[in-house]
């Protein structure tokens, strides 16, 4: 699946976040860019990327909780 670019300029800001992600099985990423891609508003992707990315940094890895918005 291609990386949204949100989510793509979202992982340039953030070395931490981005080592995170990549620590991930691919399946997850797939299923984490696939939340990232669905929603229509640009700004909504932006704010998923970086929620996405803050999970990530503090651990969280199921792919139930970081479905959720916020913490």
């Amino acid at each position: 699946m291609p990386v949204p670019e949100e989510f793509a300029a979202v992982m340039e800001t953030d070395p931490e976040g981005e080592a995170a992600f990549e620590k991930l099985k691919d399946g997850t990423k797939r299923g984490l860019l696939y939340m990232v891609a669905k929603l229509k508003d640009t700004d909504r992707r932006i704010e998923k990327s970086l929620d996405l990315m803050e999970k990530l940094k503090l651990g969280i890895t199921d792919r139930r909780v970081l479905g959720k918005w916020g913490f």
